[in-house]
């Protein structure tokens, strides 16, 4: 790994010359770059030219003319091994390439908020725990933290910057491969990504290989190529409810064990955005929108889409006639769920006809979307009017209840409201008949035993 950040410092085109800087103020080097401006650069012949802590000062005079500190010259402090933290003034707007790389002893550096440019490498090799990138920067070069073992944390705030790539030569056959930014960041566990970002660069956080969670803030609108491609420990992710398109490869080779989409329309996706992931995960998405994306293209396939623990509906049965009939398979359930619903005669002499759409499967199945409520009808059965229990024979018609071969003891008949409307003692063998005050469904009850029992 150092030969490939050693090469970073090289393929810069960071030649030495015998006059990098043009004075020397308090330590540090300085090259003039404008009428009123410098920036720190390095010693001559020498890019190991500080040690301990260093603070670069916002200004700096020079024969009498005071100039403002702006930018950090590439391999500034390159290769400083002894060099253990850099404090930078908010007069910075520009941190070339490889500004910082192999300061294997810097352990901490800030970047101020007026910092708008980053070059390529500027903090390989170091040893940083955690660090800021502010929302004002708008480029960062590639291979920014390649090697740091001992970065532990990122906070990225850089509102919409874009983001450039660094490659590396094998010597033994001249090609170049792409060096990531956190390749080697074996303790890099925490990614916090501000409330202000609108767009997570191309491979920024790619091959980072123990972040294991990443919340996308719903400021964020796209997410490039390749941005958290490698992460092999990332098992978990949210993306934020503005994200409108995913670049090709962003999630690829990530073992997510869920994932949580946030967006009410599916963003769009380029090529193998998810390629190596298992597609049986539980993908997370919004109550309304389970169907839109369960019949997206590319979101399809993922086989278990499903809603958040608040998305759910009421199914609810009804029966018409109201007394005739009860259903079965009504309550809450989650919406995007198929559900079976039934509909059961509660009447001798009645069967179930119909849903109100008109469909007659029972059981049927729904996929439940909403609240939403079914109505099944029951209709008589033609020529039954009369049914029998243990050798008690009732019959019904023209609203007269009729009873033969009725069993000792007491007979009685209640409406479904439970009125009792008849209650008188039988002998053995005995019959009667009851006029009902109207149509409808009633029960009949002789010696412990119970039949419903419909009267037209």
């Amino acid at each position: 790994m150092r030969k490939n950040i050693t090469f970073l410092l090289l393929l810069a085109g960071l030649c030495m010359h015998s006059m990098a800087y043009d004075f020397i103020s308090n330590g540090i080097y300085y090259k003039i770059t404008g009428t009123n401006t410098v920036k720190v650069t390095y010693a001559d012949l020498n890019y190991n030219s500080y040690s301990g802590a260093v603070t670069i000062p916002s200004t700096v005079t020079n024969s009498t003319i005071t100039y403002t500190v702006t930018e950090i010259d590439s391999a500034a402090f390159a290769l400083s091994t002894a060099l253990t933290s850099v404090t930078l003034p908010n007069t910075i707007v520009r941190i070339d390439s490889s500004a910082f790389v192999l300061c294997q002893s810097l352990q901490s550096i800030n970047i101020p908020a007026s910092v708008r440019y980053i070059g390529s490498a500027a903090f390989s090799g170091t040893a940083i725990q955690s660090i800021t990138i502010p929302d004002s920067v708008q480029f960062i070069g590639g291979g920014q933290f390649f090697g740091c073992s001992l970065l532990q944390s990122i906070t990225y705030n850089a509102i919409n910057a874009t983001h450039g790539r660094y490659y590396d030569e094998d010597p033994t056959t001249g090609a170049f491969s792409y060096l990531s930014n956190m390749s080697g960041c074996s303790n890099l566990t925490a990614i916090t990504i501000g409330n202000n970002v609108r767009s997570i660069p191309r491979a920024f956080f790619e091959s980072a290989p123990a972040l294991a969670s990443i919340v996308i803030p719903d400021s964020v609108r796209t997410i490039g190529d390749s941005a958290f491609m490698n992460c092999s420990a990332l098992s978990r992710v949210q993306i934020g409810s503005s994200v409108t398109s995913i670049g090709t490869c962003a999630f690829a080779s990530c073992l997510l064990s869920s994932l949580s989409v946030r967006p009410v329309t599916p963003p769009t996706l380029g090529n193998y955005v998810f390629s190596g992931v298992n597609n049986t995960i539980p993908v997370t998405v919004p109550c309304n929108s389970i169907m839109t994306y369960r019949t997206t293209p590319v979101w399809n396939y993922f086989t278990h889409i499903i809603g958040g623990p608040a998305c759910t509906a009421n199914v609810t049965i009804l029966s018409n006639p109201a007394q005739y009939g009860r259903g079965t398979g009504d309550g809450q359930h989650t919406i995007g769920d198929t559900v079976r619903i039934g509909a059961i005669p509660l009447a001798n002499g009645y069967r179930f006809d119909r849903w109100q759409d008109g469909n007659n499967d029972n059981p049927r199945e729904i996929i439940v979307l909403f609240d939403t409520t079914f109505t099944a009808y029951f209709v008589p059965i033609t020529g039954l009017a009369d049914a029998e229990y243990n050798g008690t024979l009732v019959m019904a018609s023209n609203r007269t209840i009729s009873a033969c071969n009725i069993k000792s003891g007491e007979i009685a008949v209640y409406d479904l409201n439970g009125r009792c409307l008849l209650r008188k003692d039988v002998a053995e063998g005995s019959e009667m008949s009851f006029n009902v005050p109207a149509a409808g469904v009633y029960v009949v009850r002789n010696n412990g035993s119970s039949l419903k029992i419909v009267v037209r």
